[in-house]
């Protein structure tokens, strides 16, 4: 089975109402963030999320068809692109997420940069779709981003160094909170060195197949859910 089509696969297996047009176009790199994206969810709902996870398109309409960017966007796309939204219900209030695929942040610089997979504020997405004037006022603020994960799928040959390091400059202008990763489905020791050294998270070889290193990145995810509902 190709890599496509193991991550399809398993990816199908967590989110039954995937649009049928995504399946047939995506590549395997949007299906790698995809995957990413069910172990998120997974760990929000083993640190109790709400379930099912509801997802919603643009206009903040819950829908069960489930159809992601495949490229980088503004939250509030004119196109019906989905998002979950993670409630967590604490103490008889509710701490409210949202996870999204390929949005734009902007950090320090005030430049937008394109996040893989982000988990936000819900009160950052709905002011984001609400916002009318400049692009960057649509942006979402990389402060209320309480997960970012940087995805990338290549043979593992194929990692280079230069991709460490330009994550390393991507964190720095989004975050210095410690909440963004470095996900790859291969292995390089310059990279995981480098991320190592600077002290970023960072997991390797995740693949459909590798349960290993799921299980990890997933409770990684778990303990960032975990200390949210603790300050919350």
């Amino acid at each position: 089975m190709t890599l496509r089509a193991s991550l399809l696969t398993q990816i199908q297996s967590s989110l039954l109402n995937l649009n049928r047009h995504y399946t047939n176009i995506a590549y395997a790199s949007d299906l790698f963030e995809a995957f990413i994206f069910t172990i998120i969810l997974d760990a929000a709902e083993r640190e109790g999320a709400t379930t099912p996870i509801n997802f919603e398109d643009t206009s903040e309409i819950r829908t069960s068809d489930i159809l992601f960017r495949r490229s980088p966007g503004y939250i509030n796309d004119s196109n019906p692109y989905t998002h979950a939204v993670l409630d967590f219900p604490i103490n008889g209030d509710n701490l409210e997420l949202e996870a999204h695929i390929g949005v734009y942040a902007v950090g320090a610089s005030g430049v937008p940069q394109e996040c893989d997979i982000a988990v936000l504020l819900r009160e950052e997405g709905q002011r984001c779709r609400r916002v009318s004037g400049t692009r960057t006022r649509k942006v979402v603020k990389s402060t209320n981003i309480v997960i970012g994960v940087e995805c990338k799928c290549y043979q593992s040959s194929k990692i280079a160094l230069g991709l460490g390091r330009s994550f390393l400059g991507l964190v720095q202008d989004l975050s210095s909170n410690g909440n963004y990763f470095f996900v790859f489905n291969g292995r390089k020791p310059s990279v995981e060195k480098i991320l190592a050294h600077y002290k970023k998270g960072w997991e390797h070889n995740i693949s459909p197949t590798s349960q290993k290193e799921i299980v990890r990145l997933r409770n990684v995810f778990q303990d960032r859910f975990k200390n949210l509902k603790a300050k919350f």
